[in-house]
C-alpha cells in the first residue's frame, strides 16, 4: 500500500506540472502572437484541444521533461524556439 505522503507528493507534482504548462502556454501564445481560434488544435495539440491556447498547453505539457524545475522560466525560451520552428514548418506546408 502506498504511503499517504507519496500519494500527496505525486498529486502536488501533477498539479504543479499542469499549472506550469498553463503559465508557459499563456506566455508562448503572447510572445508568438498566436491568434484565437482553433486552427492549431489538431496541428500541435490533439483532439482534446478546444482552441489554440489549449493546443499550446497540451503541446507544452508533452514537451516538458519528466521531472520539472520549479522555475518555469528555464523552459520558456527553449519551448518558444521549438514552437516557433514548428509553426514555421506548418506555415510552409500550408503555403
Amino acid at each position: 500500500m502506498k504511503d499517504v505522503s507519496e500519494v500527496l507528493a505525486k498529486e502536488v507534482e501533477a498539479r504543479m506540472r499542469q499549472q506550469m504548462a498553463r503559465m508557459l502556454a499563456d506566455a508562448l501564445v503572447g510572445q508568438l502572437q498566436i491568434p484565437g481560434g482553433a486552427h492549431l488544435a489538431m496541428l500541435i495539440g490533439d483532439c482534446r484541444a478546444r482552441d489554440n491556447r489549449d493546443a499550446v498547453r497540451i503541446w507544452v505539457a508533452r514537451e516538458l521533461p519528466g521531472e520539472v524545475e520549479p522555475n518555469a522560466h528555464v523552459y520558456l525560451e527553449p519551448l518558444r524556439q521549438k514552437l516557433a520552428e514548428q509553426l514555421r514548418r506548418i506555415g510552409e506546408g500550408a503555403g
